[in-house]
Formats: C-alpha cells, structure tokens, sequence
C-alpha cells in the first residue's frame, strides 16, 4: 500500500508539470495564441483536430481527475477504515 501511495503521489507531481507544459504546446501548435495576442475569442479555434498537444493535454486532464479521485478514497480509507489518525497527522492545527 505504501508503494502505490508513493506512485501516486510521484504521478500527481508528474502531472502537475506536464500539463502546463502541453497547454503550452497547445498554444504553440494551434491558432490560440494568436487569440491571446489579439485578445479576440472570436479567434479562438472551434476544434482542435490535428494539434497533437491538445489530444495529450485531454488524456493528461483526464488522468489527474482519476488521480485525484483515487487519492480522495485513499484518505477517506485512512480516515473511517483504518481510523489510524492519517488527517489529524496531516491538519495544520496540532491539539
């Protein structure tokens, strides 16, 4: 269990640098930051077909919001499961 924490944990960060790193090929590769640049969403593409980043920033997207709900069981699990303290240890508040 301890392993599998460690690996989410690990992918959550991973995923917190490739995103903005694709949004930013995103923009690179597509019309939007001509749109930024003008500051007209008029420009702003209606589909992305044939930006490759923008497929990659979907997938990622999606794998965070798995992640993420995968990390909240994991701290409900702690919390009324193993009742092993884990949320009082985490709180910033010390009684």
């Amino acid at each position: 269990m301890d392993k599998v924490a460690k690996g989410i944990h690990h992918l959550l960060y991973l995923l917190l640098i490739l995103l903005p790193v694709s949004g930013m090929m995103q923009i690179i590769t597509s019309d939007v930051g001509k749109a930024l640049l003008a500051g007209d969403a008029a420009l702003l593409p209606k589909k992305f077909e044939g930006v490759t980043a923008h497929g990659v920033h979907e997938t990622l997207v999606t794998v965070l919001i798995v992640l993420v709900v995968v990390h909240l069981l994991g701290a409900l699990k702690h919390q009324f499961v193993m009742k092993d303290g884990l949320m009082q240890r985490m709180s910033l508040r010390k009684k």
